[in-house]
This record gives C-alpha cells, structure tokens and sequence, in this order.
C-alpha cells in the first residue's frame, strides 16, 4: 500500500508541477524564435514560479491547520469503551 501511495503521490506533483510550467509559459514566453528567454521573458518566468510556489505553500498550510482542527476534534480510537464513556 506505502508503495501505490508513493506513486499517487509522485503523480500528484508531477501533475501539479506540470500545470505550473506550462501557465508560467503560456503567460510569459512570447517568441520561441531564439533558443534563450529574453531578460523579461525570464524575469516574467522567475515572477511567475515564485508567486505560484508561494502561493501553493499557503494553501498546504491552511490544508494541513484545517486537517489539524479536523483530527482534533475527532475522538481518539479506543479512548472510549463500548458503553460510549471515557476509560
């Protein structure tokens, strides 16, 4: 099981990390006639992945404050016995 989670999770961020390069491409390259990226196609890139990798690090850190709010709430397994009472 450890193994297809790996797998999914590699997926996950291959994916995500995929769709990343090709927005900040699509926004920023504008003329693939030279092999190099312009000075503001490169400053347009760098602004673009920054702000995007930000972006994705709040948005994991709201998800692991929520999940964390979530699992705290939840009772713990075995700390309640069969008549419903804390042992």
């Amino acid at each position: 099981i450890e193994a297809a989670l790996q797998t999914a999770s590699m997926r996950e961020f291959l994916t995500h990390y995929n769709q990343m390069v090709q927005s900040c491409f699509s926004r920023c390259v504008h003329t693939l006639w030279d092999r190099r990226l312009t000075d503001s196609e490169l400053s347009c890139s760098n602004n673009c992945i920054a702000t995007l990798i930000a972006s994705q690090g709040r948005i994991s850190q709201a998800y692991l404050t929520a999940s964390g709010k979530t699992f705290a709430r939840q009772p713990a397994s075995g700390a309640e016995d069969s008549a419903g009472t804390s042992s």
